[in-house]
């Protein structure tokens, strides 16, 4: 049997073996002072194989144009057999482009009327402190490596106080200083995908019991954060869990300061 192997797509032969011992007749000659090209074409006895070896070939991942910024991207591509007789035979190649994502998980409900996740740590005395707890969870099977990153506030100007929403009024009396917030992780690694997180009657988000080391390995990043007031007023910053090569999420994180002790912690 005669034939020769090619592919299409993103797909490349990068290496062939084979325990036939008989050899197409237009197959190169083995010449070692010049690196030998795969061998793709073949003269195959009866009962012989050969073991194909084919490479899918990515882009880089800071290609977007080539590579959404997506969680899957799907190639696909064929190994096509080419007979002697004219017959050929072909075999479908596919291969999917992974990137991380993360998501925020929290303890109470955290959407805003702008489905963006807010955590608002209510009024606190500027010489005590509030602490949240919130849990990073990869959902993808892609490790993700993670860099806590403050991201400021754009500045809007409205039109009038009519006009405004309670959400734009707020922002305009916000004082954002990220300083307010301390983070008890700024960076780190999340295998994927992580171990859902369990809800017990009070509603309180709880990590999973692992059953071996194995799955201590995929908990959600549990991350405490407190809130410091400095001054009696609205403290509101935004910050960002940037993914390397992969889908970032944001927190909006909020309080008030007060100078009442009635407001201590």
């Amino acid at each position: 049997m005669v034939f020769n192997l090619s592919t299409s797509g993103p797909f490349e032969i990068v290496g062939t073996l084979s325990n036939t011992g008989s050899k197409h007749p237009l197959a190169g000659s083995s010449n070692q002072a010049v690196k030998k090209k795969v061998e793709t074409m073949f003269c195959l006895q009866p009962l012989k194989i050969v073991e194909v070896q084919v490479k899918f070939k990515a882009p880089k991942p800071a290609a977007n144009e080539d590579w959404p910024m997506v969680m899957c991207n799907e190639r696909h591509g064929e190994l096509v057999a080419a007979f002697s007789n004219g017959d050929t035979q072909k075999f479908t190649l596919e291969g999917q482009l992974l990137r991380p994502k993360l998501n925020l998980l929290t303890e109470v409900v955290s959407k805003n009327s702008f489905a963006n996740d807010e955590m608002d740590f209510g009024v606190c005395n500027v010489d005590c402190f509030k602490t949240i707890k919130v849990y990073l969870s990869n959902i993808t099977e892609v490790s993700a490596k993670w860099s806590l990153n403050y991201v400021k506030f754009p500045k809007k100007v409205t039109m009038s106080k009519y006009t405004e929403t309670a959400w734009e009024a707020e922002n305009l009396k916000k004082v954002d200083d990220p300083d307010v917030f301390e983070f008890s992780h700024s960076g780190g690694l999340l295998k994927g995908k992580s171990l859902p997180l369990r809800v017990v009657p009070a509603g309180l988000c709880v990590p999973p019991v692992p059953m071996d080391d194995n799955e201590r390995q995929f908990l959600p990043q549990e991350l405490m954060v407190n809130f410091r007031p400095k001054q009696n007023v609205i403290y509101k910053s935004k910050f960002r869990f940037i993914v390397e090569n992969g889908i970032s999420c944001d927190v909006i994180l909020k309080g008030k300061g007060s100078y009442e002790e009635n407001h201590d912690c």
